[in-house]
């Protein structure tokens, strides 16, 4: 474009965005020496309406009177009597959120926590002011090239004193990132800013937004409802601890939610603080200049601060929050053997204690039953004692009492036998005695006279197989296991005690196309613990090939996976993002002698891609020798 003066000042060199209000300029302010600028001017069509410049000149009023080191810094407006409006700010080179994400979403949680708690900041400050952002969305937030964090556009913002500004027919601010008393047109107080705060957290940490649906009113129906599923079943690195933090930002009710800005921003520092993250500026900095090192070092910290803290709930007996801690652990490192141990050692003890208590409820079930046997025993005793019985009008003569001699005495020589038998520490059963009965006490049938008790041999009962504990561990819990031929309507929480051999497991993901179905055959030892089975969802690969008219090497993120005019697999990693959209990719073909080929498309699951890249072949330079000729 031609450069452009305004009111002889400010000089407009690019176009650098646009937006439904104005359009964004990077320019020079003349009179400051040449000083780089951000000039926002605003649509021609639009300057002609009252409500717009109202709008316009609120958004550089709110921001001028802010001075914080996240907020973009306002420097001058269009004078009166100018040929625009427009507001002059600082020139920020970088990107936005949304692009940073939707390119490379973050690997590792709390870099998305660490920008959070930046925009935070700048948020407190401004509520510090009495101003409400009101529009806090990853669109309004940039990271500067040293990876300072940058809120911007308060262009729907206003001071809690001044009366409330609307649109006719229309809501101000980006439905996604509403509150419910937005929608709802109720009175807005620094808790709606808090919500939005919570729906970027949300999009930071598990790149995507908490609410979606196919239109606008299906989106502001689930914000209403409070219906998005939990970020820790979007992305398991969240862990439970950060995702209660976003619940509760995301809270239906104003009065559940964070009181203000700087309730959050300290539960996010105490959040930090607890994984050894103490200057999340500094560290931003640090991930920005070297991010590939930076987020390899982190992770390593961070699984060691989880297992200190999974270790310190164990000894405390907190078994729950040990496993949420360990579970998180797996999932950032999937092959640390220390988790992995710590994990079994944690179930067996899960198990014994179990066990111990369903001992103690036998005992106690049994020393009931016991109890209340002796207490009929008594009873039936006290029933046949002399001073119970009836008194009769003629008592007859007393019956003698009868002594019952024991039927089948042992002989002489048993009695001699079973004493040498003790004497060598020889134990056996004793012979069953049982008292005689007068005969006539007896009736004389067959039937009583010829019943036996049979002895029963202990090795002829069946003998239950042993089972041992087995604990699989699935990604993600919408997924369905089979294991064995049998499907569980749920995932098991608890270990599966399984008989020692081989075993067949499946999971998949009902009603997904792109998905494939990952099968397993595992097996259980009966001599030694069982580690633990971790499955994963997958989608179907995708396949690319590269026509090209010349051979070349073809690099997919910087990685070189194979050369041109050849099929490439592509393989995709479940989330819910790759599910719906695919997986974004920057592709470079390299050709000897030739500028690389650079571009970025987009791989659905399960499909076949072809990408032609011409190269134009160079001309072979004229051979020249004796027998060439010369005109």
């Amino acid at each position: 474009m031609d450069s452009e003066r305004l009111d002889d000042r400010y000089e407009l060199l690019e176009e650098v965005g646009s937006g439904g209000m104005a359009i964004v300029y990077r320019g020079l302010d003349h009179r400051l020496g040449g000083r780089e600028i951000a000039l926002k001017v605003l649509h021609p069509h639009l300057s002609v309406r009252e409500q717009a410049r109202v709008r316009f000149q609120n958004e550089a009023d709110a921001a001028a009177g802010l001075e914080h080191e996240n907020i973009l810094k306002v420097y001058d407006v269009a004078p009166e009597g100018s040929s625009k409006s427009y507001i002059v700010m600082e020139f920020v080179r970088g990107e936005t959120l949304t692009r940073m994400v939707e390119e490379n979403p973050f690997s590792i949680p709390e870099t998305g926590v660490m920008i959070a708690h930046e925009v935070t900041r700048a948020v407190e400050h401004a509520h510090e002011a009495r101003i409400l952002h009101r529009d806090i969305k990853p669109e309004n937030v940039m990271i500067r090239e040293d990876g300072v964090v940058k809120l911007m556009d308060f262009g729907i913002a206003r001071a809690l004193d001044t009366s409330r500004m609307t649109m006719t027919g229309a809501l101000m601010g980006s439905p996604a990132h509403m509150s419910p008393e937005h929608i709802e047109g109720k009175e807005l107080d620094f808790r709606a800013d808090v919500f939005s705060l919570g729906t970027l957290l949300y999009y930071l940490t598990t790149g995507v937004l908490p609410f979606n649906a196919p239109s606008p009113h299906a989106l502001l129906r689930k914000i209403l409802e409070g219906d998005y599923p939990p970020a820790e079943s979007i992305n398991p690195t969240v862990g439970r601890p950060l995702s209660r933090i976003i619940d509760k930002a995301l809270a239906r009710e104003r009065k559940s939610r964070y009181a203000s800005a700087s309730a959050l921003l300290s539960e996010l520092a105490d959040h930090l603080k607890k994984l050894g993250i103490n200057d999340p500026t500094a560290e931003l900095k640090t991930w920005h200049a070297h991010r590939g090192r930076y987020e390899k070092d982190l992770r390593k910290r961070l699984t060691g601060r989880i297992l200190e803290l999974a270790d310190r709930a164990i000894r405390q007996s907190r078994s729950a929050l040990a496993l949420s801690h360990l579970n998180r652990v797996i999932c950032l490192d999937e092959n640390n053997t220390r988790a992995l141990k710590m994990l079994e050692n944690l179930h067996v003890a899960r198990d014994r204690e179990a066990g111990r208590r369903r001992g103690l409820a036998w005992v106690a079930g049994g020393l009931a039953a016991t109890i209340v046997a002796m207490l009929l025993f008594m009873g039936v005793i006290a029933l046949q004692s002399p001073d119970m019985a009836p008194v009769a009008e003629a008592p007859g003569p007393p019956t003698p009492m009868a002594i019952l001699p024991l039927q089948n005495p042992p002989t002489l020589e048993e009695a001699r036998a079973r004493d040498a038998e003790n004497a060598r520490g020889i134990t056996r059963r004793p012979r069953r005695l049982m008292a005689r009965a007068p005969e006539s006490a007896v009736r004389p049938t067959a039937t009583t006279s010829e019943r036996t008790i049979p002895n029963k041999d202990p090795r002829s009962e069946p003998i239950a197989t042993p089972r041992y504990p087995v604990r699989i561990l699935v990604s993600p819990p919408l997924a369905q296991l089979t294991l064995d031929g049998r499907t569980f309507k749920k995932l098991p929480k608890d270990p599966l005690r399984l008989t020692a051999g081989k075993h067949r497991v499946r999971i998949d993901i009902p009603d997904c196309e792109t998905c494939e179905v990952v099968e397993r055959i595992f097996l259980v030892h009966a001599n030694k613990a069982n580690p633990s089975l971790r499955l994963k969802a997958r989608l179907k690969d995708a396949h690319l090939r590269v026509l090209a008219s010349l051979k070349g090497r073809v690099f997919i993120d910087g990685s070189d996976v194979g050369s041109t005019n050849r099929d490439i697999r592509i393989p995709i990693a479940y989330s819910s993002a790759h599910r719906r959209s695919g997986r974004t990719i920057k592709l470079k073909v390299k050709v000897e002698g030739h500028p690389p080929h650079r571009s970025e498309l987009t791989l659905r699951p399960g499909t076949d891609e072809r990408v032609r890249v011409k190269f134009v072949r160079a001309p072979s330079p004229a051979r020249t020798g004796p027998g060439s000729m010369a005109h």
